[in-house]
């Protein structure tokens, strides 16, 4: 099954333009470089979509909080990433455990 997007274009196609559209954004700046000194918070970032937006945050130069409910999978996430780093437990469910 092809699914088709916007303009018309397949779900690969769609994919390959974002590639294309990213890579442009930052010509000339160093990958790491871009968020240094920055914070990002991601949560839900032990595992799935979390986890691979917290190590593309990482691997930009940000210093990455990596913010699950599971926290023995967020501390070992976090282990792992390196020293920039930092893993807490979080469950979003309870507004007042997050606020």
């Amino acid at each position: 099954m092809v699914r088709k997007l916007v303009n018309n274009m397949t779900f690969e196609q769609a994919i390959e333009h974002a590639k294309n559209n990213v890579k442009g954004r930052f010509a000339g700046v160093a990958s790491a470089a871009r968020l240094a000194g920055k914070v990002a918070i991601v949560t839900g970032s032990a595992q799935g979509f979390g986890l691979g937006i917290a190590k593309a945050l990482y691997k930009a130069g940000a210093k990455v909080v990596i913010a699950d409910l599971n926290e023995a999978a967020a501390r070992q996430v976090a282990d792992e990433m390196g020293e920039r780093a930092l893993s807490v437990a979080v469950d979003r469910r309870d507004d007042d455990a997050t606020l």
